[in-house]
């Protein structure tokens, strides 16, 4: 009799164990199942398109354009611009106007002509620069909030285990509490301790009623809670096994998480827009351009002794720079003409420019500065305040850490302890040394003790969780 009410002990708790899925199964339904982490993978994934598409550079710019006229003659203007997206805006401009006589088709006139223009900033200052560190910020802050759902799932799904798990060992516990009680109230009537319908028996049936109805409370409740656990799983609940060992390695970052980079391409920000206002007000530039035409034509002039025909072909190069600041300018040009019918060189020409104007900045701008100014400085603190929040979380954090590592090494030799103690008092059981009630608690407790290991275990991955999160 003994030992088969042992192995029926055994038998209930292999099958228990069968039942039961493993943790790496039930995340990954859960996963799978859940429509709230699918929308934050498409917010994601829209979140990264939207920042590929503010990454790319802007493409080469062509123009063509034309026109034509007819008249006596035929003339025909076609034309290319094109705009290279550098920093300069380097800008290359193609025109061809050629003319037809129709009446004699030898007469012709065509001025093909190449101008080149670029654009020197000499402040130093990257126009890209904003936009580069909004998109560096919403790439970081994307990847954060997507990890960030997978992982408060994550602790949903173990908050949702930890809670059956809690509600099932109180109700084991109170059938185990009820069982134990209807036996001693059986037992004291059968040994004519108490008589039926005497206050003590009275006493204690109430008790046992109470302990019924909490337990009918207790199984409503798992109930509801399994259905819970479906919702959020896709799963029904059989328990659960394999547990991961948590991975509680942390390291406090020395130049903070996600949150704090964020804060400070904040303050990045801010400061280019206080560039941007300063090179807006005082600006420097250097601008070149170069232009190589060239004239080719026949036509016919009329003389006293007739008709005489004129042919032109030069080639007409010039070059020019302008340096320019907020209200004044100075710049130079020089030109050379080739006559390629005479073989010779014009007298080159040089041109020089200027021009000032009264600044004009005004009280607007001098207020607008100092608001830019002022926002540099408030967003510098508020990354240094995040900083600080995140140290002292980490800190927190630690402390939390040794004090599971604390809990778990009590947790483990109490569950050593609980076992060796079934093991001894089987022992004793089997020679007839001691009771069965007291084998019956004993084995209750290790299996109480299962319990508690398994939640201790999902503390330990919760926090895991919150180490994952904070150091994003």
């Amino acid at each position: 009799m003994k030992r088969r009410l042992v192995l029926a002990m055994t038998l209930l708790v292999t099958a228990m164990t069968l039942c039961a899925a493993p943790y790496s199964d039930i995340l990954s339904g859960a996963k799978a199942n859940s429509i709230t982490l699918k929308n934050a993978e498409i917010s994601y994934r829209n979140a990264l398109i939207s920042v590929d598409k503010n990454s790319l550079d802007d493409e080469v710019q062509i123009t063509v354009s034309g026109s034509a006229k007819v008249s006596p003659s035929l003339s025909v203007s076609p034309s290319v611009k094109v705009v290279i997206p550098n920093d300069g805006s380097t800008t290359i401009e193609a025109a061809v106007p050629v003319t037809l006589d129709y009446s004699d088709a030898s007469l012709y006139s065509a001025s093909p002509s190449v101008t080149v223009k670029h654009l020197f900033d000499l402040t130093g200052y990257d126009k890209k620069a904003i936009t580069d560190l909004s998109n560096s910020k919403s790439l970081l802050g994307s990847e954060q909030t997507y990890q960030n759902a997978v992982i408060s799932f994550e602790t949903t799904v173990l908050n949702s285990i930890k809670s059956l798990l809690a509600a099932e060992k109180n109700l084991a516990t109170q059938k185990y509490t009820l069982a134990e009680n209807e036996k001693s109230l059986n037992d004291r009537v059968a040994l004519g301790q108490i008589t039926e319908g005497s206050v003590t028996w009275q006493q204690l049936s109430n008790q046992i009623a109470i302990s019924r109805n909490t337990i009918a409370s207790l199984e409503r409740q798992i109930e509801n809670a399994k259905a819970q656990y479906k919702t959020l799983t896709g799963m029904e609940w059989d328990g659960v096994t394999d547990l991961p060992e948590p991975d509680l390695s942390f390291t406090v970052l020395p130049t903070g998480n996600t949150s704090v980079i964020m804060k400070q391409i904040d303050a990045e920000i801010a400061k280019a827009n206080l560039d941007a206002k300063n090179v807006q007000l005082n600006p420097q530039a250097v601008s070149v351009n170069g232009t190589l035409s060239s004239t080719n034509s026949k036509s016919i002039a009329k003389t006293m002794t007739g008709n005489v025909p004129v042919q032109t072909n030069s080639i007409d190069l010039s070059a020019g720079a302008t340096y320019s600041q907020s209200n004044w300018s100075v710049g130079s040009s020089v030109g050379f003409s080739y006559n390629a019918r005479d073989n010779k060189f014009d007298t080159p020409s040089l041109t020089i420019s200027g021009n000032w104007q009264n600044k004009n900045t005004t009280k607007k701008d001098e207020l607008e500065l100092q608001s830019l100014s002022n926002m540099v400085i408030a967003a510098e603190n508020s990354a240094q305040d995040e900083l600080t929040s995140y140290i002292q979380s980490a800190r927190s954090l630690e402390l939390d850490i040794l004090q599971y590592e604390y809990t778990r090494i009590q947790t483990e030799s109490n569950s050593d302890y609980l076992k060796a103690s079934l093991e001894n008092v089987q022992a004793l059981y089997e020679v007839g040394l001691a009771t069965e009630a007291e084998l019956r608690k004993a084995r209750f407790n290790v299996e109480m003790d299962e319990y508690d290991t398994m939640s201790v275990i999902i503390d330990g991955l919760l926090l895991q969780n919150r180490i994952r999160q904070l150091n994003l």
